[in-house]
């Protein structure tokens, strides 16, 4: 799979997915506390994905 493909099969779900990644790994690491920023995380993915799939 080259490059350009890769690029085209990116859903906007997984730029989602990667961001709240990111953003929780910022979280945990700013307040110490895993779950209310897994919490969080999950609760945009569920809200994205409904929205998305609704």
């Amino acid at each position: 799979m080259d490059a350009l493909t890769l690029i085209q099969q990116f859903q906007w779900l997984d730029g989602l997915k990667l961001f709240l990644l990111v953003a929780t790994f910022i979280a945990v690491a700013k307040t110490k506390k895993i779950l209310p920023a897994f919490f969080a995380s999950l609760c945009m993915y569920v809200t994205a994905f409904v929205y998305l799939n609704g």
